[in-house]
């Protein structure tokens, strides 16, 4: 290879190489674009017992990483312990359902708690950020987490950034190609003078 040749090879590797590889690749890195919804610190949750269901209807304020908008959900506890162990969002419920129900005491610490008649039905919160421990009395029920999910909002970015990263991809292929062949190209245009 003469030496020519190898100075335009080098120069080709060096623009793939500042231009960072591929766009695509980069808009679809996981977690990417992710945003989370997640139970606000410190924790506002209020829980309601319907005995028919034979389930508590949880309500939490809600609000979106990197925003300062928040919002009262409200799910049933059991119907979703699966979806929400899984961090996947569960099937939310209007915060209205909770007018016809008996409110759960939730206590601050299992020492709040203490020293006070035992309802039937009562939460302490563990002390972990999104987590509440339900009781019977003296009977432990369960130790739940509120839900934290991934918002939709960063599949739909990803979907609408990959055309333009295709187009970003083929300029850069193009650009080395033609880099490539431009030595042969000239030489050609020479002979052909």
């Amino acid at each position: 290879m003469t030496r020519a040749r190898t100075c335009w090879l080098l120069t080709a590797l060096a623009i793939q190489g500042l231009l960072g590889g591929c766009a695509t690749s980069e808009v679809w890195k996981e977690g990417k674009f992710a945003r989370f919804h997640e139970p606000v610190s410190p924790l506002e949750i209020r829980l309601f017992s319907s005995p028919q269901r034979k389930d508590v209807l949880v309500g939490y304020l809600e609000e979106r990483e990197d925003e300062r908008s928040r919002k009262w959900r409200a799910y049933w506890l059991y119907q979703n312990v699966e979806k929400v162990n899984a961090r996947n969002h569960p099937r939310f419920e209007s915060f209205s359902e909770a007018k016809h129900l008996a409110e759960v005491p939730v206590y601050a610490s299992r020492e709040a708690a203490e020293g006070r008649p035992r309802p039937e039905l009562y939460a302490v919160l563990t002390g972990r950020r999104n987590e509440f421990t339900l009781y019977s009395g003296e009977r432990e029920l369960g130790t739940f987490e509120l839900p934290v999910y991934e918002d939709s909002s960063g599949l739909v970015k990803q979907i609408l950034l990959t055309p333009p990263a295709l187009v970003v991809d083929a300029i850069a292929v193009g650009c080395v190609l033609f880099i490539l062949t431009l030595p042969y190209s000239a030489m050609a245009i020479a002979d052909a003078n």
